[in-house]
């Protein structure tokens, strides 16, 4: 395991799957942790339990494809824990399982704003942080 006492941590995607995870970890090994997500009930289940289990923790509904929420959670982590560390751009969507030439650019949009440009966006303002 590693230290990460006094350290603060942003996991996009942190309500489910390896992003739930990753939050969870990190919470163990001591770092407060901002749990970003579009699923705001699954995502303040993920604080829950962080802080049921003594870590601190707290939930920002985030839509990384919109830039405003992705600046809004590096706020969020400035304001409750004074700093930023560690950014984990975990969120990640798949489009529609098709064959290619039936898909339509709606989902092919959809699916870059979240995997790509919400990355950007997010590391944009982590950096800047």
């Amino acid at each position: 395991m590693f230290d990460l006492q006094g350290k603060v941590a942003i996991v996009t995607g942190g309500a489910a799957g390896i992003g739930r995870a990753a939050a969870i970890q990190f919470a163990r090994a001591g770092a407060r942790v901002v749990v970003a997500d579009w699923s705001a009930e699954a995502g303040r289940g993920v604080v829950a339990e962080i802080v049921r289990d003594g870590g601190d923790a707290c939930f920002q509904r985030v839509d990384v494809s919109r830039d405003d929420d992705c600046a809004a959670m590096v706020g969020v982590a400035l304001d409750r824990f004074g700093s930023l560390d560690i950014a984990f751009n975990n969120a990640g969507i798949s489009g529609p399982v098709s064959r290619t030439e039936d898909q339509g650019l709606e989902s092919w949009h959809k699916v870059i704003g979240v995997n790509l440009t919400g990355v950007f966006q997010c590391m944009v303002h982590e950096l800047r942080a």
